[in-house]
């Protein structure tokens, strides 16, 4: 189970997903399309 839950690949959301990395949480990034941003 991921400790951090994004939807939606833009910006905002790969930042959410970068920033939950750094601090050692386990990060589950939902992108309804074949490339992120």
């Amino acid at each position: 189970m991921s400790d951090l839950l994004i939807i939606g690949g833009g910006p905002a959301g790969m930042f959410a997903a970068f920033y939950g990395g750094m601090r050692q949480a386990s990060v589950t990034l939902i992108e309804s399309m074949p490339q992120l941003g």
